[in-house]
């Protein structure tokens, strides 16, 4: 018998906001994670039903039956396994974060099979902006340029380490910085560094920012296919990527381990571990 209309699986930054809205508009919410210490936040704060989620993926059966749907808001390092394994359960899974594309023919097949809907990329960029871009493009009938400007940004920069905070996960936070670019110029979709397309934008009663290049067109490229231009940019506050590009550029935003003491470490991981500490005491931003 289904006791809640969602199941949040991670409670962190977004699982918190989430949990936040969806109790204020009256859902009733389950919050999943494997942290006490969120849980116990989540619980004290929110008055919302709390469950240890853990590592085991079986576990999470014993939910599948107590709410209409299911909402992931697990780091990107790995929301994929369980998103899969809800897929295979038949159950209904909204996904804040970013699933492999590859993966995405795999999900529409085992949802076919399993009878549930599954619906990806569900946050504020990619997600939000995906559907304002589809709503622009029916009321003009059509687009020859689609730009999105998108970016979490602290209300006020002044005296914040690299002029920013952490708002969602820090390891998909620093990313952004690494990966290579989908953009579409002239019908054609080249990839991009994301320091190699930059620029100053600005924003009404707002002043001026720094873009740079992100991957965040995702369904874009199939759905506005006939949109011959199109690209997604990140704001930051002025100065912020020369920093950026430096971290990257000593190495801290490298993927690969080093040695350190005979110990096999990930920088950005490490990076992404001080930027949870220094740059996550004051979320609000605008």
């Amino acid at each position: 018998m289904m006791k809640y209309d969602v199941c949040i699986l991670g409670v962190g930054r977004i699982g918190y906001a989430a949990a936040y809205d969806l109790k204020r508009l009256g859902y009733k919410v389950l919050a999943l994670d494997i942290s006490e210490e969120r849980l116990k936040k989540i619980r004290t704060e929110l008055d919302i039903d709390i469950a240890r989620l853990t590592p085991k993926l079986d576990d999470l059966s014993r939910y599948k039956d107590r709410a209409r749907l299911f909402l992931s808001s697990l780091p990107i390092d790995i929301s994929n396994k369980y998103v899969e394994y809800m897929i295979s359960q038949g159950v209904n899974v909204v996904d804040v974060s970013s699933v492999p594309e590859d993966r995405i023919p795999l999900y529409q097949n085992m949802a076919k099979k399993s009878g549930c809907r599954v619906f990806l990329y569900a946050g504020v960029a990619p997600g939000m902006a995906q559907t304002l871009s589809g709503a622009l493009y029916r009321e003009l009938d059509g687009l020859d340029k689609l730009e999105i400007y998108v970016g979490g940004i602290p209300l006020d920069p002044e005296g914040k380490p690299l002029k920013t905070n952490i708002t969602w996960n820090p390891l998909g936070f620093l990313l952004q910085y690494k990966i290579k670019c989908r953009k579409v110029v002239d019908g054609e979709v080249k990839y991009f560094d994301p320091f190699e397309d930059t620029g100053i934008v600005k924003l009404p009663g707002e002043g001026e920012y720094e873009y740079f290049i992100s991957d965040g067109l995702k369904t874009l490229l199939n759905t506005l296919k006939d949109v011959p231009n199109m690209a997604e940019y990140t704001i930051r506050y002025k100065g912020h990527l020369k920093e950026m590009y430096l971290l990257r550029e000593i190495g801290f935003l490298d993927i690969d381990p080093i040695d350190v003491d005979g110990y096999a470490v990930e920088p950005v991981k490490v990076t992404a571990k001080l930027f949870d500490k220094y740059l996550s005491k004051d979320p609000r931003d605008k």
